[in-house]
């Protein structure tokens, strides 16, 4: 070898070396099994060992991401969490590698999670992207298999094999399989439970002419736990596209359709704990009620439910468990009368599931010592029928009967949606109307509910020991007509929007108010109550288009006009509220509420106006308020002792803002009390007189800094005094 060659080798070689060195490191999963299969129930915990082929010379970071059937912890709700995923941070799930490592801290790992629904295998498909100061491998999947150990049988109902071939179900959309898919079912009880595969893209049709449906067992024969799951085929597409539709049944036969409460013994559930859950998932259950109208309309056929689900009643204080189900991922629609009624010990939870076209609610609660729980949730409905056509599609009715008594003889029935679209009226209440009711210590928790203008209606009646609470929510009505809140004993309203809108009546007509409030009065059959508070938190009542510039309250508050009512010591609290430039007061009427920090705009009308409050007193506290122009206190025809509380400090309001009216029994016993001080500008020199507005501890300001004090509450129609400055 020539001598010149050999320190060009040695560069080379160098080079070479150098070029090893500094490549970038590539990240894997550092194990040559790539797939993995687990049995659900044995919550194993599986290391993904990420590594790097060599060490980094700064710190890599490398994201996981998920795929897959298999539903992780962000997903637990409906069914449930099949997985959680540990060891990692943010919503991209970032591992980190330190540099000069060549694996994390901590390996992530994957817990799987032992879900009560029986259902379908899952997969979970886990990838690794976006690295930085490092490449990826070629290979980087790694797939999780879990197996559902717990699921017995899975019959498709089409092709149910074996011995069983001969009860298959037609799915041919006209085909009544009632006897074939209720055979299938009783074998699954008898059986040890599983899963009925509902074939993609196919309709089976249900309801016998002598109006047999289906029962839902969740007991064996022996009365011991089964689990049972309605799945619609996933594959090739088929989302929601397997339908259960009922069939068309002579008139006057009546039906549940599907039902486990009225199911029977060996049906239905009753014991100390909860049942197994009970799942419906990716399935479409059409009711056929347009073959019904409009026997609807007349509320011939108000009781004919799609699905009647609950357990025993019992006044037992061992049986205290509900039947569990769930409907995930589902469409309910068409229903004659209720969707989904869920009636006494029941827990219901709904995810991702829609409602259409079910006239006396997609969700009803009928029931008591039952739960509803819903996420994600859309209610559409289409106006049909006679009027008043649109009122009648509701989205959401709870309507606790009398008779709707659970274990214990609960009447309790506790609410919690979350992220709820309404395209339908709102109904809820613990009675109907001239039926005594209690809710029991029932607790309704609403988040993000929001109310289409399409059907502007909403009724909030007789919530007796309810507690309702309701943040980010929606709502529209129209007033006395359609947006009414009546009787409740303790209902809160946060960052809550109230629309007002005309009615849907043809012409439409202008309501009397945006909001209707009734609490200390007998009213269309339900009796006060006493001790009641209604609170809004910074809400916003505002004139929908339809409504126009038209002048009327926001709220508009009917209280009794004679002293044998038995409601009293209701109030109204409103805090940090706006009011529509439109609306000519913020609050009409009423005896006791306060008003703290309202941002009133509207120069012409008066923050509150209260008249015709007789034989009780009358109570009203305002703070904070801010008015340089306008009015803000109209009190009229005050028969008793009436204290109004004035709390502000340096309010400013124009002349002549505030009137103390002597239209019929004066007021003459009346203490009104200011704290802090309001200023009224008189804008000249003109002197104060008896007929000037004032209440007592108001300084009248003339242009020229001579204050006069208001000594006696008066103007409009009462002697007002006036004292000026000393001499």
């Amino acid at each position: 070898m020539k001598r010149w060659l050999v320190p060009q080798l040695g560069i080379l070689l160098l080079l070479v070396m150098a070029g090893y060195a500094f490549a970038a490191p590539i990240v894997s999963f550092g194990t040559d099994q790539r797939t993995i299969t687990t049995n659900k129930t044995a919550a194993a915990v599986i290391p993904l060992f990420i590594r790097l082929n060599q060490p980094a010379t700064h710190n890599v970071t490398v994201d996981l991401m998920v795929s897959g059937t298999a539903r992780g912890a962000d997903q637990d709700f409906g069914v449930g969490k099949d997985f959680t995923l540990g060891q990692v941070t943010g919503a991209k799930h970032k591992v980190t590698i330190p540099a000069g490592q060549v694996t994390p801290l901590v390996q992530p790992t994957i817990t799987i999670a032992n879900n009560p629904v029986v259902n379908l295998d899952k997969t979970l498909l886990i990838t690794l992207s976006h690295p930085v100061n490092a490449e990826l491998s070629a290979t980087g999947d790694f797939l999780i298999m879990i197996k559902d150990d717990e699921r017995r049988h899975l019959i498709p109902v089409d092709n149910p094999g074996g011995a069983l071939g001969i009860h298959k179900c037609a799915c041919d959309g006209s085909t009544d399989d009632t006897d074939h898919l209720q055979y299938l079912i009783d074998y699954l009880r008898e059986n040890g439970g599983g899963v009925f595969l509902f074939p993609a893209h196919k309709t089976l049709r249900f309801l016998k002419d002598d109006g047999t449906g289906l029962k839902l067992p969740s007991v064996n024969q022996f009365g011991h736990p089964v689990k049972i799951s309605f799945i619609g085929d996933p594959g090739d597409g088929g989302t929601r596209s397997a339908t259960l539709k009922l069939r068309k049944v002579p008139k006057k036969t009546f039906w549940h359709a599907i039902k486990t409460l009225e199911a029977g013994k060996g049906y239905c559930w009753a014991g100390a704990t909860d049942s197994p859950p009970m799942a419906f998932i990716n399935l479409t259950f059409d009711g056929n009620g347009p073959a019904y109208q409009p026997d609807w309309w007349n509320w011939a056929m108000e009781q004919y439910f799609l699905f009647s689900m609950g357990a025993f009643k019992g006044d037992s204080n061992e049986n205290v468990g509900r039947l569990k189900c769930i409907w995930d991922n589902c469409h309910i629609k068409n229903s004659v009368s209720d969707g989904v009624s869920i009636e006494m010990n029941c827990d219901a939870t709904f995810y991702q599931t829609d409602f259409t076209d079910n006239p006396r609610g997609g969700i009803t609660g009928l029931g008591g010592w039952a739960k509803i729980t819903g996420r994600d949730l859309n209610f559409y409905s289409t106006p049909a029928g006679p009027p008043p056509g649109p009122h009648e599609f509701m989205s959401l009715h709870i309507e606790q009967y009398p008779g709707g008594v659970g274990y214990q003889r609960s009447r309790r029935l506790d609410i919690n949606l979350t992220n709820v679209n309404l395209s339908g009226a709102l109904q809820l209440g613990t009675l109907g109307p001239n039926q005594p009711g209690d809710g029991d210590g029932s607790s309704w928790t609403f988040t993000n509910v929001k109310q289409s203008s399409t059907y502007r209606a909403y009724l909030l009646a007789s919530l007796r020991n309810v507690t309702f609470t309701a943040t980010n929510c929606e709502f529209h009505g129209s007033g006395d007509r359609s947006g009414y809140i009546s009787n409740v004993t303790n209902a809160t309203f946060t960052n809550c929007i109230f629309y007002g809108h005309a009615t849907n009546d043809s012409p439409p007509v202008v309501p009397s108010s945006a909001v209707f409030v009734t609490m200390d009065l007998t009213q269309s059959g339900y009796a006060p109550i006493s001790n009641g508070l209604l609170t809004f938190k910074s809400c916003q009542f505002l004139w929908a288009a339809d409504l126009g510039n038209n002048q009327i309250p926001a709220i508009a508050q009917m209280t009794s006009p004679n002293s044998s009512d038995t409601g009293q010591n209701n109030r109204i609290v409103m805090s940090n509220c706006t009011f529509d430039p439109n609306a000519q007061y913020a609050l009409w009427n009423g005896k006791l509420f306060t008003l703290d920090n309202p941002m009133w705009q509207n120069p012409a009308g008066y923050l509150f106006w209260v008249s015709a409050v007789k034989g009780s007193a009358f109570n009203a506290t305002i703070k904070n308020l801010d008015l340089t122009t306008g009015k803000y206190c109209n009190i009229q025809e005050i028969d008793g002792t009436a204290d109004v509380y004035l709390n502000n400090n340096n309010v400013t309001v124009s002349k002549g803002a505030n009137q103390i009216r002597n239209d019929e029994d004066g007021i003459t016993n009346s203490r009104f009390h200011i704290s802090g001080m309001r200023i009224i500008e008189a804008g000249d020199n003109t002197l104060p007189t008896s007929a000037t507005n004032g209440l007592w501890g108001d300084q009248y300001q003339l242009q020229n800094g001579q204050v006069y004090t208001c000594t006696q509450s008066g103007g409009g129609g009462y002697p007002a005094a006036w004292v000026g400055p000393k001499r």
